[in-house]
């Protein structure tokens, strides 16, 4: 009998501790939650599309860079064959006056 007494108890509790979470859940505001949830994701959204304008930029600047890498460095190249024929005119120079003073 004292079994069965329980079994009884313990399926009311049970049948409280249910309605408990029953009440909680009715009580829970979902729009609010859709709320929270559309708010995050309008968030998300707008750190992507700062995250891609970020990358288009930095791709922008990453090919100025690239041109003014190329303009440097034909300039460079350019100055070195400048200097290249000032050289070689200068070393025909002196082969002369050596080649002059030896006559």
């Amino acid at each position: 009998m004292n079994s069965i007494v329980l079994i009884v108890l313990s399926a009311r509790k049970n049948d409280e501790i249910i309605e408990r979470i029953e009440r909680k859940i009715d009580k829970i505001d979902v729009n609010k939650i859709i709320q929270k949830i559309n708010e995050f994701r309008d968030e998300q959204t707008k750190t992507n599309v700062k995250a891609f304008d970020a990358e288009l930029k930095l791709e922008e600047y990453k090919k100025e860079q690239e041109e003014k890498y190329r303009d440097v460095v034909k300039k460079v190249l350019e100055m070195d064959n400048k200097f290249t024929e000032k050289y070689e005119l200068l070393g025909k120079a002196i082969l002369k006056i050596n080649k002059d003073k030896k006559d």
